[in-house]
């Protein structure tokens, strides 16, 4: 055996171009955009599952607040016909108008916080928007070079 055929065990696999073979400077650029690129993609995929989110939450409230205000129909119902009566009657219909108050309260608050979180979803979706568009074109203009 001559010395300059022996492999030392220690350095099989090494490579004096490093990790990336005989990968040029330009295939490394290439490598690193396709990265960015991948990234950039992966947040769009994650804002579109917040806006996906945001509409289940939306659908999600309406038909809550649907479900309040047939309950409040009925509730509004049920006092109208209790109206009039004795004073025992009189008296339940004072709790029952409470309690309508109550949740005639909890819907507005509940439409206000749902309003309030969906604008801030949706700002948080507007303002993110453009800034990933920008990279994206600018990634797709520089893949078109």
């Amino acid at each position: 055996m001559s010395g300059s055929l022996y492999k030392s065990p220690s350095f099989a696999g090494f490579s004096p171009t490093g990790p990336f073979g005989s990968m040029s400077v330009a295939d490394l650029g290439t490598l690193i955009r396709l990265e960015e690129h991948a990234a950039i993609i992966d947040k769009i995929r994650l804002l579109q599952e917040d806006l996906e989110f945001e509409r289940e939450l939306r659908n999600r409230i309406e038909r809550e607040r649907a479900d309040l205000s047939v309950q409040l129909i009925a509730l509004t119902d049920r006092l109208e016909d209790a109206e009039g009566t004795t004073d025992s009657q009189i008296e339940s219909n004072r709790k029952r108008k409470a309690v309508l108050q109550k949740r005639r309260k909890l819907l507005e608050e509940s439409q206000l916080e749902s309003e309030d979180a969906m604008n801030v979803l949706r700002k948080k979706h507007q303002d993110s928007l453009p800034d990933y568009q920008e990279q994206i074109e600018g990634l797709q203009k520089k893949n078109s070079k």
